[in-house]
């Protein structure tokens, strides 16, 4: 690292290093001999950058679910769709996102999902009359999005620049953390984006995590970047963003989690 992408400090610490794979992260066929990985923490925003000695390049054109759901991806749905309420990460979710769209006449504005994954938080503001479309580069997740819960899934992904829809709202939960150059995503969203349209955010909190624990979900091996507050404020300042809400919380799960929403300037 020649300097933090986030904000262009030039000095970096050794924050933590693996030689082998953490308790309950998922198995990505990563040889035990080969597992060797570390986070750098710039000193001035204390975003965390991973480097690793393995490439996983490939993982999120079909193999992260293969790996991290197998042939479980609609039962994980079910699973989690069927959660008490004070036991659902995504009850709050919802009901934060709608209480935000609700206050800014938005809620009869067009959404567009990034990430979708399993699916459970466009579908559940799908069934709340939302006119949402999702992005997802997996094709197992993709196929289940339209299949099993017949969700509208563009065909294009985030780097086809022809997408010709505009949105009021794009939501990308637990994405930027994957994501090799968060500055150039966010320009390319932004482009998708309507004039004054609003991006909510959410993203691991792993400054918090990494003071409980180096071997938390938060800082497991597919997370590319590991956000602070204070990063997650200058990622989208530097993109032409203003942050409107900002806040880390603890998740039911218990989740380190920073969420917010960005609107564009």
């Amino acid at each position: 690292m020649i300097k933090c992408q986030i904000c262009d400090y030039k000095k970096f610490s050794l924050k933590f290093h693996y030689n082998k794979k953490p308790h309950r992260e998922t198995n990505f066929n990563i040889k035990k001999k080969n597992y060797e990985r570390f986070y750098i923490e710039c000193k001035n925003c204390s975003h965390l950058y991973s480097l690793m000695s393995f490439n996983l390049d490939d993982l999120y054109n079909k193999n992260y679910s293969k790996f991290t759901y197998g042939k479980k991806i609609f039962s994980t749905f079910i699973k989690i769709k069927n959660l008490p309420k004070l036991k659902s990460d995504n009850y709050f979710r919802i009901k934060r996102f709608i209480n935000f769209c609700d206050k800014n006449r938005l809620k009869n504005k067009k959404f567009l999902d990034i990430g979708s994954g399993t699916g459970i938080f466009p579908y559940e503001l799908n069934k709340k009359n939302i006119d949402i479309r999702c992005i997802e580069k997996d094709l197992n997740f993709r196929k289940h999005l339209r299949e099993n819960l017949s969700l509208k899934v563009i065909k294009d992904d985030y780097n086809n620049q022809k997408l010709k829809s505009k949105f009021n709202v794009i939501s990308i939960n637990k994405v930027l953390e994957h994501i090799e150059k968060p500055n150039d995503f966010l320009q390319k969203i932004s482009n998708f984006l309507c004039k004054g349209g609003y991006i909510y955010f959410e993203v691991p909190d792993a400054e918090l995590a990494s003071k409980k624990n180096k071997n938390r979900e938060e800082l497991f091996v597919e997370h590319i970047h590991g956000f602070s507050k204070k990063s997650t404020k200058l990622l989208f300042k530097s993109n032409h963003f203003s942050i409107v809400i900002i806040k880390s919380i603890i998740e039911p799960s218990g989740k380190y989690t920073i969420y917010g929403f960005a609107k564009k300037t």
